[in-house]
């Protein structure tokens, strides 16, 4: 700023000139008070600023003949009364920022005068300093202000500074100038890993497979030199996915890992990354594997909590609930109970459950008066991870019974026996007991083996009272081992908004990618369920132009997601669905190689957005 310095230190004959002075000129007595660069006192004719050598307040407020200052210097300028003021901070720190990229700082320019404050201008220099939004020739009313952005992009490492100067109509300062300051740092690859710790949880002679996430967040590309497992018990584990190399900046890849147990007990090693990273050349994420007896019982019950909807008094109302052993012992029901008026046991599930096998129980709701009821149904088993497990149970009763009513013709589907590779189909009638159209608005496959599952055939979105419409659902499985979901109906029955239909199905056979083409084979996206982003990996035996082609649920053809020539070899796509709703969608390959086209197996996909 523009001001003249006066030494702390001013003799008593000097501040008395000033006064008198000030009297000269009809100004009367001042009275000092020591104040920032906001503050100030007034007289007759003038505005006093006082201001310290760094803009700091001076300590100290007298009136009269006396004056207490601080060591340092006093900075005075004489304002007219009833002019624009400009008042603004006096430097902005962009900090560190990578060589290619932006940082963006607000500054808050205020009108502090009692006339309108005229801005003509906002020009930054050097030119790596840019105003970017709300600069320029404006005004600010009295009393206003107005947040300006200003943007650093360094086209060089090293320190920068510069100078934003605001060109006004300010009394206290027509030209006043910002200082800016911002450091470039060199182009870099900069590693981000989405864990440093996987755990593991399988039995003796099972697997269980997790990941992490490999992110560059700089602006280099990022090489990748090793990824090993060491340690104790590395040979537990396997990398069954290696993080391609280089990945881009602001690109990912993962690398997955199969823990495979011969013994009971917890199991460590180390997974170790090396890269160019320069800040982190090594990163390690440790393997923590949690191995159990291969003849554990696990109990799984196939929806929780259990919604009866609404009826009227006296009216029955059931429920069936597939409870599943999905372990690799004999599961034992010791106790099932049911508490809470208006509800009851009517059917008891088996007692007994072989590995992989199901039973059903069916639960009944039956009020007597107008109402809302909750009640619970209770189990306990030789499951020693689920000793004693409970589900709550709701139910509503009203005394008429109007509008549309979803049901049902079958309680759960199960497709056991299914090969895994091979789709197995079943259909289920969905009716409407009610007095309304029953309008239909989604259908979708949820739970957490969704994606072996599939809509083949939907129900039509209108069922008028006392009529029906037939689901054909699929389940084609891909692993092994018992699979759980539900479909799932969202309507404008009002007692049932979300109505579940328990898939389940255990399926057999190992699965061979040599059954499908040979030439185009698509492996599953990861992550998924995914928001919004996934990676696709397919391989090919021969070159030709691949493209990736979407389909909704209800098999209506998306279009190509990507498409472009490949080599013989394994490629990776990264995929932004953005664009596209939450769902289930399936995805397939196609070779083409000139009029050859073949087509690759098909996967399924989740949006969760």
């Amino acid at each position: 700023m523009k001001s003249h310095p006066i030494s702390t230190l001013i003799p008593a004959f000097l501040l008395l000139a000033l006064a008198l002075c000030a009297d000269v000129h009809g100004q009367g007595r001042i009275n000092w008070q020591a104040a920032d660069a906001s503050g100030a006192e007034r007289s007759q004719e003038g505005l006093i600023r006082v201001y310290s050598n760094v803009g700091q307040s001076v300590n100290g407020v007298t009136t009269g003949t006396g004056r207490i200052l601080n060591s340092g210097y006093l900075y005075v300028r004489l304002v007219p009364t009833g002019v624009a003021t400009i008042s603004t901070q006096s430097l902005i720190d962009f900090g560190s920022v990578l060589v290619g990229q932006t940082e963006t700082r607000s500054l808050t320019v205020q009108n502090t005068g009692a006339q309108p404050l005229n801005i003509s201008g906002t020009p930054a220099t050097p030119s790596q300093f840019t105003v970017i939004a709300n600069g320029g020739a404006q005004t600010i009313a009295p009393g206003g202000s107005v947040t300006m952005q200003i943007q650093f992009a360094p086209s060089a490492a090293g320190l920068l500074t510069g100078t934003l100067t605001i060109n006004s109509n300010a009394g206290n300062d027509p030209s006043f100038d910002v200082a800016l300051r911002g450091t470039g740092t060199s182009s870099a690859p900069n590693l981000q890993l989405s864990t440093t710790s996987l755990p593991f949880n399988a039995t003796v002679g099972g697997s269980d497979t997790r990941s992490v996430t490999l992110s560059n967040t700089g602006n280099a590309p990022l090489t990748l030199s090793g990824q090993a497992i060491s340690g104790p018990n590395a040979s537990l584990f396997t990398i069954t996915h290696n993080a391609a190399s280089p990945i881009a900046g602001g690109s990912n890849d993962f690398i997955e890992i199969r823990y495979s147990p011969t013994s009971a007990g917890n199991h460590a090693a180390t997974l170790t990354i090396t890269s160019n990273d320069p800040n982190t050349p090594t990163a390690i994420v440790n393997l923590n594997g949690n191995a159990t007896s291969g003849s554990t019982p696990r109990l799984t019950m196939s929806t929780s909590p259990i919604d009866f909807g609404t009826t009227t008094p006296s009216t029955l109302v059931t429920r069936v609930v597939v409870i599943s052993n999905t372990g690799t012992a004999q599961l034992t029901l010791n106790s099932q109970n049911v508490s809470g008026t208006g509800f009851s046991l009517q059917s008891p599930a088996g007692g007994v459950i072989s590995p992989g096998g199901t039973t059903t129980a069916t639960l009944a709701f039956q009020p007597s008066a107008v109402g809302s009821y909750s009640g619970t149904f209770s189990l306990t088993s030789n499951d020693p991870a689920n000793l004693s497990v409970s589900v709550t149970l709701n139910g509503q009763c009203s005394a008429v019974s109007t509008g549309p009513r979803i049901a049902a013709s079958r309680s759960y589907i199960d497709f056991t026996p299914v090969k895994t590779g091979v789709q197995k189909v079943e259909d289920v009638v969905i009716r409407n007991t009610g007095n309304q159209d029953l309008v239909i608005s989604q259908q979708l496959i949820t739970g957490i083996d969704a994606a072996d599952f599939s809509i083949v055939s939907p129900a039509t979105t209108t069922i008028a009272p006392g009529g029906s419409a037939t689901v054909r659902l699929g389940c084609r499985p891909f692993t092994a081992g018992n699979k759980r979901a539900n479909y799932s109906v969202e309507s404008n029955d009002p007692t049932q908004r979300t109505f579940d239909l328990a898939l389940i199905a255990t399926a057999t056979g190992v699965y061979d990618p040599a059954a499908l083409p040979r030439s185009i084979r698509l492996h599953q996206n990861y992550p998924n369920p995914f928001n919004p982003g996934t990676t696709f990996r397919y391989e090919t035996d021969v070159a030709g132009v691949v493209e990736l082609r979407a389909y909704t649920m209800y098999g209506e053809d998306i279009g190509v997601i990507n498409s472009e020539f490949r080599e013989a070899g394994v490629h990776s796509v990264q995929y932004d669905g953005s664009m596209l709703a939450s769902g289930v969608y399936s995805i397939e390959c196609r070779l083409i190689r000139g009029s050859v086209v073949e087509r690759s197996n098909v996967i399924q996909i989740t949006l969760a957005k």
